[in-house]
């Protein structure tokens, strides 16, 4: 934005100083204020104005000094639609927002009153850091610097009641601080976007059986459409897979791979919702598996993360310690629930396959699992990871210790 007013102004300067074309020479036109407007750093403004006068720029002298009047009459027009002045009418908060950024070129903050009568967009570096006040001895606490450098940089809107509309009515537009590049703001999710016949691409490579996202990104951008600017990430191409996805296709197609595996010496099993269909618990042993448990079940671990998928269901692994001091995983399944049935459901499909009551199981502080331990498996000892014990005890003792508890934790 700065650049663009620059060069604006520098219609009604001195202009010998910049570059003219060749054609502009020739026709022996004059250095007025029209033909400043060719000046490179004017050029350099937006793409638009470059494209416009390469496909509009005549030969002759007249139409040389006609494209210069169009090209200075965009460059103001282009600078006009993008500033924002005091007394501007916005029609909705989210064109608000999106204006106020193209005119700030960085991220904005937006803080509401309530009923959104008043609107402030203040910029991602205004304020100051709060300090935090924290039980860890200062020599212990991690060092990390702070983006608020108190930036002056504010717009403030209104809402008006009658006609609903938002109405600038004070700013302050001075940054005290390095403004991004037009590179880096592209790269900003909020102005990341895939075109459409991209994204048609990426989803028809997909369906082809292309499932790597890095190799969808690099045929789309060496291949099929490299002359479209990049706008988009890796995560970008993973959200647009996933979203398109059908989740019943994946449940079917994860059914028929179980099904695939039993020609390998592998065993599954699966319960659906009677009412909705749905896939609820599904378990799986490998033929590795069943092998080395066999011959390494004095000691079994069981850990679940909670719903950490796309599905939200948990996801519970068993594994073993091998003679090498290895994990091996020798068993898992997802529930769609943490409770005790599910629990009771997952353990009574492991134990027909092994036959073998585990000696020692350790486990996180579950305690639904806990008990279906106890039920299933009464003979098993019982005990939890060393790593949870020392959570337990960070928690609870680190406002008594500070900074004693790390000496406290290697001794324990």
């Amino acid at each position: 934005m700065k650049g663009a007013e620059a060069g604006v102004a520098t219609i009604s300067g001195d202009a010998t100083a910049s570059p003219l074309p060749q054609a502009m020479l020739v026709s022996g036109c004059s250095l007025n204020e029209d033909v400043a407007c060719a000046s490179t750093r004017v050029l350099d403004v937006a793409p638009v104005v470059k494209s416009s006068i390469a496909h509009a720029w005549p030969a002759s002298s007249s139409g040389v000094v006609r494209s210069l009047k169009s090209c200075k009459n965009l460059i103001l027009a282009f600078v006009e639609t993008q500033k924002v002045s005091v007394g501007d009418v916005l029609e909705t908060l989210e064109q608000a927002h999106e204006k106020c950024i193209e005119y700030a070129n960085c991220p904005l903050g937006q803080k509401t009153s309530k009923h959104l009568k008043f609107i402030r967009f203040l910029c991602f570096r205004g304020g100051q850091a709060s300090m935090k006040q924290s039980l860890v001895s200062t020599e212990f606490q991690r060092e990390k610097r702070t983006l608020k450098c108190q930036c002056p940089f504010v717009i403030k809107l209104r809402l008006n009641q009658a006609s609903g509309v938002y109405e600038v009515y004070q700013k302050n537009n001075q940054h005290n601080h390095d403004l991004f590049t037009e590179v880096e703001l592209a790269q900003m999710p909020q102005n990341r976007f895939i075109p459409d016949e991209v994204k048609t691409k990426m989803l028809e490579l997909n369906e082809l059986g292309m499932r790597r996202c890095s190799q969808i990104k690099t045929l789309i951008e060496q291949e099929h459409f490299p002359d479209v600017p990049i706008t988009w990430t890796i995560r970008d191409v993973q959200n647009l897979l996933q979203k398109s996805s059908s989740r019943a296709r994946e449940t079917n197609d994860f059914v028929k791979l179980l099904k695939d595996k039993n020609n390998h010496g592998w065993s599954f099993n699966f319960q659906l919702n009677d009412d909705t269909l749905r896939l609820e618990r599904v378990f799986w042993i490998s033929a590795n598996g069943k092998e080395k448990y066999v011959q390494f079940n004095d000691v079994l671990k069981i850990d679940a993360t909670y719903k950490m998928n796309r599905f939200g269901m948990s996801l519970v692994l068993f594994t073993v310690i091998d003679n090498h001091g290895l994990t091996v995983l020798t068993a898992g399944c997802l529930l769609s629930n943490g409770q005790f049935d599910s629990y009771s459901w997952a353990l009574q499909q492991f134990r027909p396959y092994t036959n073998l009551d585990p000696i020692v199981l350790f486990t996180d502080g579950d305690m639904e699992l806990a008990r279906a331990i106890k039920d299933i498996w009464p003979t098993t000892v019982h005990l939890l990871y060393r790593f949870h014990i020392s959570q337990n005890i960070t928690r609870a003792l680190a406002s008594s210790l500070r900074a004693n508890l790390s000496g406290f934790m290697d001794d324990f």
